[in-house]
């Protein structure tokens, strides 16, 4: 039965789909739906902008009416005329107009940029709860198999009656409980492949398998701190978007400030001259038409002083977001600190736990040996193992730790 098993689970693997980190983010992005939104939104703004540059050229305008008026004569009248209108002066109001789409429209690329960099790290500790669930269940059923054997050796021993029954039932015992974690290893290692694939958008009922994480991948002679959190508070992305919120909050108060002056627009017609139906009928001829130019002027010269209030608070509102924005930064500032430092005890840390990991291997193939000669009792033999497979999860999850923070650090350091 169990060389069934092993062959199935054979089976299994063989035809899962193995997949590396980068690949799966490539898949993300691909068909994450945020991205997707967020694409639409960079485009959608792209197409305001250009609307809002468009309003700055002149406007041309086809109009054509009829109009019959009930009297004795029973007059008929055509209206038809070309129209072109071009804004002169708005005061900075158009302008303005564009300049604050064109902001929109950055600010909306570096929020896709930065949706990029959140899906990273989303998709990286998805991916390592995968590792580490993989992890787990091969701990146990190495440790399960281990048992099997030394439970066969014991009842061999007892029925020999070199050993008594208890450290056989002790064994048996401890190996029933290391196949209830096996059971709930493999639930758990379902449950966040499942959640990895949901997160990828992938079929569900797709077999798939994890490669391990290459931490050679870690260049940690490449962080400076210093100079790190100076570019990032200058360059890096959340900065960007703090500032380009800036600009945006200032370019609507430049518009609000075109309110003060006047607008000045020219206009161009070609119209046709109206004929009634016994004054001659309508023709398309040159004397029919003639040309009309105007220039129209109109300025809010009074009004009690609320173009101005408006104003004043546009700028406070610039101001508050300039603070607000001295304030993110110095929690940037502080958090990039916290990640570099947390990097670097994680690495202690990794290797204090590699180095507990080789003792209790080495201590537990020494107890292994004595527990097989009978030099010492299964309570004993049980404990070697246990300190062993404990210190083992712990080495390998300090180092996916390791892997998530410094992945985290250059996150915050874009």
């Amino acid at each position: 039965m169990k060389k069934i098993f092993l062959f199935l689970l054979i089976i299994n693997l063989t035809f899962a789909r193995e997949i590396s980190f980068e690949e799966a983010l490539e898949i993300a992005k691909k068909n994450n739906r945020n991205l997707q939104i967020q694409e639409l939104t960079v485009n959608q703004k792209k197409l305001e902008k250009n609307s809002k540059v468009k309003e700055l050229l002149p406007t041309i305008q086809i109009n054509s009416s009829y109009e019959k008026i009930e009297n004795q004569y029973e007059d008929e009248k055509f209206n038809n005329s070309l129209k072109a209108k071009q804004t002169i002066f708005s005061g900075g109001e158009k302008y303005n107009d564009v300049k604050l789409a064109k902001h929109n429209e950055e600010l909306e690329k570096i929020n896709l940029y930065n949706e990029e960099n959140y899906l990273r790290i989303k998709v990286l500790e998805s991916y390592i709860q995968c590792l580490y669930n993989k992890e787990i269940l091969l701990v146990y059923e190495k440790s399960y198999e281990d048992k099997e054997k030394e439970l066969e050796r014991q009842v061999e021993f007892r029925n020999l009656g070199l050993v008594d029954k208890t450290e056989v039932l002790k064994l048996e015992s401890s190996l029933y409980q290391t196949k209830g974690k096996i059971l709930e290893a493999k639930n758990n290692l379902i449950t966040g492949n499942l959640a990895l694939k949901t997160l990828l958008r992938i079929d569900p009922r797709e077999k798939i398998q994890v490669k391990e994480l290459d931490l050679k991948t870690i260049q940690m002679k490449d962080i400076v701190l210093e100079e790190d959190v100076k570019n990032t508070l200058k360059n890096g992305v959340q900065a960007k978007i703090l500032n380009k919120n800036i600009d945006i909050k200032e370019s609507e108060t430049s518009k609000k400030l075109s309110s003060f002056f006047p607008k000045v627009s020219a206009e161009y017609s070609y119209n046709n001259i109206n004929k009634d139906k016994f004054s001659g009928s309508f023709s398309g001829h040159q004397d029919d038409w003639e040309w009309r130019a105007g220039i129209s002027f109109e300025w809010d010269i009074f009004n009690f002083g609320s173009d101005i209030d408006i104003y004043r608070s546009s700028k406070l509102d610039v101001e508050k977001l300039k603070l607000t924005r001295d304030e993110e930064l110095d929690n940037l500032r502080k958090n990039m600190i916290n990640a570099y430092n947390n990097i670097f005890t994680l690495e202690k840390s990794m290797e204090s736990n590699r180095k507990a990991f080789e003792t209790s291997l080495e201590t537990y193939n020494i107890e292994k040996e004595k527990y097989e000669n009978r030099l010492i009792d299964t309570i004993d033999y049980l404990k070697a193992e246990e300190d062993m497979m404990r210190t083992k999860v712990e080495y390998y999850n300090s180092k996916l730790n390791y892997f998530l923070a410094y992945e985290k650090y250059m996150v915050l350091r874009k």
